[in-house]
């Protein structure tokens, strides 16, 4: 094997740790840290799934992470990610002339 291959395979290397490395800090892939979830009730939801994405003033935030059917209400799990904060407090109450939607 000659000191070409061997400088060719550590610029290969090289560049595919620095393109992680890019990646990671721009936040297409967080490892190791989840986020926090959030619980939305919703009278009715009509395909939603989870693995959708989740917007929040048009930005995507985060994913669905469950859905649950209750009583009266769908509980729908949201996993938002750890760099958004979303001023709500365990009551809040969105106001009913609010609008609100989830996209599939």
């Amino acid at each position: 094997m000659g000191s070409s291959e061997v400088k060719v395979g550590a610029f290969t290397l090289g560049g595919a740790a620095i393109l992680a490395g890019i990646i990671t800090f721009m936040g297409a892939f967080t490892f190791g840290k989840e986020g926090y979830k959030l619980q939305i009730d919703y009278p009715q939801v009509s395909g939603l799934m989870p693995g959708h994405v989740v917007r929040y003033a048009g930005v995507q935030v985060g994913t669905v992470k469950d859905i649950n059917v209750q009583p009266n209400t769908v509980a729908v799990i949201v996993a938002v990610s750890p760099f958004i904060i979303i001023g709500l407090s365990d009551s809040t109450v969105i106001d009913a002339g609010a609008g609100a939607s989830l996209t599939t």
